[in-house]
C-alpha cells in the first residue's frame, strides 16, 4: 500500500513538473533583433526582444500592439509605395500586398479594421483621438502631417513606428494585410 501511494506522488510530481513548466509551451517564443531607429524610444536599433510567434493564431492583434510583420516589397530601401495615389494629405489609403523578401519589419498598430486614421504632428489620429502620445515622438515637418482620415479595411492594420520622421510605414505604403503579421512583442 505504501508503494502505491509512492507512486501516486511521484506521478503527481511528473504532472505539476510538465504544467509548472517543464512542458512544451502552447507560445512559441523567439527573439527580434530590432533593425532601425524607428521604434525609439522603446526598442533601441540592435536589440534583442522576445516575441511571441503564436500571438495571432487565435486572436486578432489590438491597438497599441508592438508587431513583426512582412514589409512590402521596397520598403527595406526606404521605396515602398502605395499602390493607389492618396489624396492630398492623406495617409496612403490601400494595402500593399507584395512582400518584401528582406528582413521583417517591427510597428505599432495605431488603427485597427473599420477605424478611421490621420496623422498630425506625426501621431496618430484615430477616430478622433490623438493617440500614443507618450510612446511615441512627435513631428513637426510638414510631412509629417497627414490630417485627411482613411478608413483601415478589415482584415488590415495601421502600422507606424514610434520616432515617425525617421520610420517608413503604413503611411507610406498602407495598412498592412493582417496575414502578414507574423509575431507579437512581448517585452
Amino acid at each position: 500500500m505504501v508503494a502505491g501511494v509512492g507512486s501516486l506522488v511521484a506521478a503527481a510530481l511528473v504532472l505539476l513538473i510538465v504544467l509548472v513548466g517543464g512542458g512544451e509551451s502552447d507560445y512559441p517564443e523567439a527573439s527580434y533583433s530590432v533593425q532601425s531607429a524607428a521604434m525609439e524610444p522603446g526598442y533601441e536599433e540592435g536589440e534583442e526582444i522576445e516575441i511571441d510567434s503564436s500571438a495571432y493564431e487565435q486572436a486578432e492583434p489590438e491597438l497599441g500592439d508592438i508587431v513583426v510583420y512582412h514589409p512590402p516589397r521596397g520598403a527595406g530601401v526606404g521605396d515602398g509605395v502605395c499602390e493607389v495615389e492618396p489624396p492630398p494629405g492623406s495617409p496612403c489609403p490601400e494595402a500593399v500586398h507584395a512582400t518584401d523578401d528582406g528582413a521583417d519589419f517591427l510597428g505599432r498598430v495605431v488603427a485597427t479594421p473599420g477605424q478611421q486614421v490621420a496623422i498630425r504632428d506625426g501621431l496618430p489620429i484615430v477616430d478622433g483621438e490623438k493617440l500614443f502620445g507618450e510612446e511615441m515622438i512627435p513631428c513637426e515637418a510638414p510631412e509629417c502631417d497627414l490630417p485627411n482620415p482613411v478608413e483601415v479595411s478589415e482584415a488590415h492594420y495601421f502600422l507606424m513606428g514610434n520616432d515617425s520622421a525617421v520610420s517608413t510605414d503604413s503611411r507610406t505604403w498602407g495598412p498592412v494585410w493582417g496575414e502578414k503579421i507574423v509575431a507579437r512583442a512581448t517585452e
